[in-house]
Order: structure tokens, then sequence, then C-alpha cells
């Protein structure tokens, strides 16, 4: 080849590759966009550049602009070098640049709610939300839609409470799930549950509904208020009775008719009796003349050596169950229930100490004798539910003058003097230990005092201790209004750690305030750096934290938006994300915050299950995709005795470790996991638990 066209060649390859380097750097190294100061002007015309200038212009008030320049960077209007029509929180413009937050039909949608041209905006709007969800989006389609409904009649949202809620007006439960629906072709987008309002973003024709309603003893009411866009609003009550104690049983006279024993009573509720079983024959609580009762008088015949069954059943279907038994002798004083543990002429304890014969005559002139008191079973019982059940007997022979449980009494003004008193108790437990004293007098003023210790204790697996780590490092902002509040920025922060601190307890919540920033100064990271899920990576390396929920903090106009991302500290992965959008009243930035941390939340449930198949660091659980169960899903291995309950587990260990199992793929019913540590597959056992971390 000859010399000249060898020269050719390099010229051109030399001009090429300066042609190319130009065009590239341009992208690089200039602003996204920059503007003569009386023009707004742009050097450059590629998508990117269009829509950050649409922004500032939104922000700005000159929204027929902004439409303009939205509508290039979507290829909706000529203009733009090239268009890019798919919203997303992060989008690449060139090489490895990325521009955050680009939602240009979401953005062309609230210029078009500006412009007044309102069918235009929920168009874009939707077409936003169905390529990217976000706050905003669903803020403005929300203020659209109301527009559109001006003209239109609807008629005011309906509520419908689901199956699940008691079938009658009395519950034995201390707390019940409100599970229903509101519907309404104005789009239900308000929902009371008593003081309590819902967190709801998007309005929608039918909105589901579901609370956990705590009662309270006695009446309980609440009333839900669904509303919509057009300002109708629809009441529906709810009335439910809490009656937690079941029936008693009370013996006033025992006496023998020459054949037959005859118990003389009353059954006696706090609420409504529904029904009392005598040796499996009903007798009947209610007549058409006089309705619900309360107490049911009774006279009972028994033949000596037998037994009468009693079963007595409120409203609220709390069951009280007891047996009668009668004297061995005509003489007999003693009461029933000491009679049906003492055999013919055996002595027992009649609550003093003494060992009493039950032919001792009764003294008219005086009683020294305490009443008889007697607990079916154990003085102290550990327990992990948030009630005790207690069960008592008291008597005495010359009458009871009181029954209480810790200073309160239980025995009905009225029904003093009787010989017998049979009764249940439902017992409220805090946390930790609970004392209880219970207490019979007699008229004579003679006490019986029996002490019950209940320990109530939190399952193992459920402590904080358990629950996967996270940090929440400061957050970032973006701005297109070039204002910024430290004081409402530190102000939500809180409100995501304590939303994270909140009862149940999701995760276990890593260092606060002040350490951050000799972390941050150690891994040389600004507040822009941590838009980057990469920064967790080397954050991971100074905190022990699992998890760090990275927050951006996006002004745009005159709301924000809270872009949180949970990212995985081992491998830089983002999980999960999530928004919620806030404009207009303070008052409700807390319920935006605590609705963005559920969402947080749901995104990693609390999920149990057991080992199906085990072969060596390779295991099966029984659970899997369907229950949300996600591929790197972290849980503990429990061990439960035959006969518990899964809560008295007890977690496995190998060596000082805890045995977990990580999720490598989960299927639709099941999951392949592997063990932490490997070595663990030789402690664990197919049956085993799993718990969520």
């Amino acid at each position: 080849m000859a010399a000249s066209s060898i020269k050719r060649i390099s010229l051109s390859c030399v001009a090429l590759f300066w042609f190319g380097y130009l065009v590239l750097n341009s992208g690089c190294s200039a602003p996204s966009w920059q503007a003569q100061p009386d023009s707004s002007e742009l050097y450059r015309h590629n998508w990117w550049n269009y829509y950050q200038r649409g922004l500032l212009l939104l922000a700005n008030g000159d929204y027929q602009s902004a439409r303009e320049d939205l509508e290039r960077c979507l290829g909706l209007r000529s203009g733009a070098t090239y268009e890019f029509a798919r919203d997303m929180w992060k989008a690449r413009t060139y090489g490895m640049h990325f521009l955050d937050d680009y939602f240009p039909h979401r953005e062309l949608g609230v210029c078009c709610y500006y412009l007044e041209d309102w069918s235009r905006a929920q168009h874009f709007l939707e077409k936003s939300l169905a390529q990217e969800p976000s706050g905003r989006a669903k803020f403005y389609l929300n203020l659209t839609r109301k527009h559109l409904l001006t003209s239109v009649q609807a008629s005011p949202p309906s509520v419908r409470i689901l199956d699940g809620m008691p079938s009658t007006t009395w519950t034995s439960n201390r707390s019940v799930r409100i599970e229903g629906l509101a519907a309404g072709d104005g789009f239900v987008n308000c929902i009371f549950l008593g003081p309590e309002r819902l967190f709801l973003e998007e309005a929608s024709r039918e909105v589901s509904f579901s609370k956990q309603w705590k009662l309270q003893r006695g009446a309980n009411e609440m009333v839900i208020v669904a509303a919509d866009l057009k300002n109708q609003e629809t009441k529906h009550p709810l009335r439910l009775m809490a009656d937690w104690q079941p029936p008693a049983v009370l013996i006033k006279n025992t006496r023998y008719n020459g054949t037959q024993w005859i118990f003389d009573g009353i059954c006696l509720d706090d609420g409504v009796l529904e029904s009392l079983e005598v040796n499996g024959k009903l007798i009947p609580t209610a007549t058409k003349s006089h309705g619900p009762i309360a107490a049911l008088p009774f006279s009972i015949p028994c033949e000596p050596n037998q037994q009468i069954i009693l079963i007595a059943k409120d409203a609220a279907q709390n069951c009280f169950r007891t047996i009668l038994t009668p004297p061995s002798t005509t003489t007999s004083w003693m009461p029933s229930f000491l009679l049906a543990m003492t055999a013919p002429g055996e002595t027992t304890d009649a609550g003093n100490g003494l060992q009493l014969d039950e032919h001792a005559p009764h003294h008219a002139d005086g009683d020294a004798l305490k009443p008889s008191l007697r607990l079916i079973g154990p003085k102290m019982a550990h327990v992990f539910d948030e009630e005790y059940y207690l069960d008592c007997l008291a008597g005495d022979r010359g009458g009871l003058a009181g029954i209480s449980i810790n200073g309160e009494e239980n025995l009905p003004a009225e029904h003093k003097g009787i010989l017998e008193y049979r009764f249940a108790r439902r017992l409220g437990l805090d946390m930790g230990t609970n004392l209880f004293s219970i207490a019979a007098r007699d008229s004579a003023g003679n006490e019986k005092r029996i002490d019950l210790t209940v320990i109530r204790k939190q399952a193992e697996f459920l402590s904080e201790e358990y629950r996967l780590s996270i940090g929440v490092p400061p957050f970032s902002t973006y701005t297109t209004n070039q204002f910024n509040d430290p004081v409402q920025e530190q102000s939500i922060r809180r409100m995501v750690e304590n939303a994270l601190l909140a009862s149940p307890i999701r995760f276990r919540l890593l260092e606060r305030d002040e350490g951050w920033d000799y972390i941050l100064q150690e891994q040389r990271l600004s507040l822009s750096d941590l838009t980057d899920p990469a920064a967790a990576l080397r954050i991971g390396k100074m905190l022990p934290a699992e998890l760090l929920l990275m927050t951006t903090l996006i002004r745009q106009g005159h709301g924000v938006t809270a872009y949180a991302r949970v990212v995985d500290t081992s491998e830089g992965e983002v999980l999960c994300t999530d928004d919620v959008y806030y404009e207009g009243s303070e008052n409700r930035m807390p319920e935006q915050i605590d609705g963005l941390m559920m969402k947080i939340k749901q995104r990693f449930p609390l999920l149990e299950g057991k080992i199906v198949t085990l072969s060596g660091d390779k295991l099966t659980v029984g659970i899997g995709a369907g229950s949300g169960v996600r591929p790197g899903a972290k849980f503990v291995v429990l061990r439960a005795h035959k006969g518990e309950a899964v809560e008295a587990a007890e977690i496995v260990r190998c060596g000082e470790k805890t045995a977990e199992v990580v999720i490598v793929k989960p299927k639709a019913d099941t999951s392949l996991a592997r063990v932490i540590p490997a070595e663990a597959g030789k402690t664990i056992k197919t049956g085993d638990y799993v718990y969520a971390r």
C-alpha cells in the first residue's frame, strides 16, 4: 500500500477518534442543561436535557412551557435528538451516567392538571402508574378524578363488613379483626375506622380494609366512615359487647328429701346466659315473655353416689363446667367440691391448716373456721398467652360473705350467704410476672387467701435479637425548587426510626444520630453518595447491619416524595423500593411516613414453616413464593418438644452459633434452602420449625 494511502487512513482514524470523543465528552462533562439567563436556551437537545428543564419550568409555574419540554423528551413533540418514554426511578442517560426520578409521563400529567386539561392529565398519570407506581402520581390522579367527577352523578359509597366478625353483638375475644369493603362510583379516597384514618394513597371504586380492634370489657362502639372524591360519606356503626368471664354457679342449699339430694342454687352471668346443661339435658334460659336473662335459679335432684355435671354458656360463648357431688351422709355439712376430693370417712383441709372431719357439727354460737378455697390448677404457671384461665371453688358452712381477686369483689351482694361459689375468670396478663391474690371471706370475718403467680413469657424467637439488623443513614435530598428544610428532614428521619421501633418490631435498628457522621467520614461518603446502593457495601464494612434503609427526599413544587430503598449490605442488592408523596397539611406527614414503613415491613413478612426434607446442608421448607418468600430470605431454626406449642420452641444452635436457613430458590408452596453454618445440618431435623428473621 502506498505511503500516501496509509497517511490518509491514519488521518481519517484520528479525525474519527476526536469526533467520537467530542460527542461523548459533550454529554459527560457538560451540565445536564445550560440556558441563557433571559431565554432558557438549551445548548444540547437530549431527552434528559428537556426533562430537567421541564421540571424547573414546572416548579416555577410555567406549565405550558414545561408541558412542551416534557412532550419533547417523550417524543410527542419534535426537538429532542432522541426520546425516552418510560417512567422509572433511575434512568441511564449515557455511559455509566444515570438520572434519578425520571417520570416524564407523571410530570406531564401534573402540567395538564394545572392547565385544566383533565382528560389528558388522567391519561398521562395512569400511564405513569402502569409503568412505575409513585405516590406523586397517585396524589395528582386523585385531584384530576375529583375534577372529572364534578359533572357525574354518583351515589355515596357503601360499606360492607365481610365474614369474620362475630355473628352476634357478643364476643369473648379481647380483640377482633374487622374486614370489610367500601365501594362507590365516586372513588373511595378516605376510610376512618373510629378515630384512625387508614393509609390510602390512590382513590378507587373498591377499597378493602382490615383492622385489629382492641376491645374493652362491656360495650364497644366504632363508626366506620367511607368518603369519596365527591366529598360524599357513609357511616357504618358497629357495636360489640365484650364479655370475657364465664358464668358462675352458686349453691344456696344442699338438702335431702328422704330419697334424693337436692341442690338449690343459681347459675349467674354478668352478661346474658345462653344455656345451662345438666347431665347432657338442656335447660331453657330464655322465654318469650322474659327474653334473655342473666340468672337462672335451679333445684336439681341427685341420687346418692351419683354426680351432676353442669355446663353453663353465655351469649359470648364463654363456657363453665363443674361437677356437683352429693354428701356421703344425710348429716354432712361439707361443700360438695370437697366431698368430691374426699372418700367417706377421710378428712380434708378446710383452709385453716386443721384436719376436719366431714361430720363435725356446726357451732351456731361462733365460727372460727376459715372458708374452703380451691384452685383448679397450679399456684404458679408459665404461659405465652395474653390471658390465664382461673378456675376456682369456694365454700363455707356458715355462708360466704365475699370472693375477691386482687381486691376486686366477685360475689354479688344479693347472693351473700351462699354455701358454695364456683366460678372461672379469664385474667388479662402483662408481659413478665403477674401476681393475683384470691380471697374468700365468710360471714364471721374469717378469710382464706391463695396467691397465684402467672409468668407471661415471650417466645424466644420473637426477641428483637433475632430480627434482621437495619441501619438508617442520613437522608439525601434532591430538589427542583432550590429549597431545603433541614429541620423537616430530621423530623421525617425521626418518624422513620419511630415507625421501625413500633411494635411489633420487624427490624433491629442500629446506629442513630452522631454515629453516622463518623461512618460517612471514614468511608469518605457524602450525602449524595447515599443515593447509590453501592455505598451500602462500604458502610457494611463498619456497621454490622444486614440491611440499610436508604431514603431520598425529593422536593417537587409544594410537595415532598420520600423514596426508600432497602439494600443488602453484603451484596449491594436493592431488595425493595417504596415511596410516599406528601403535599398540604403538616398533620398528614406522620400518616404518610407510617404508611411508607408499613409498606416496607410488608415486603419482609414474618413467616413460619417446617423443614420438609433435609440432606446435609441442603433442605426444603414448607413455605414458598405464594406466602411471600423471596430468594435470600433468612430464617432461624426452632425445635418444639412433643405436645408443645410453637411459642415454646427453642432456638437450635450449633455450638455458639444460631442455626439459620437461607432461601435459595422459592417455588409456589415450598422453597429450596441451605443451612448456615453448614455444620448445623447435622444438628437440625426434619420437622423442625423455621421462623423469619
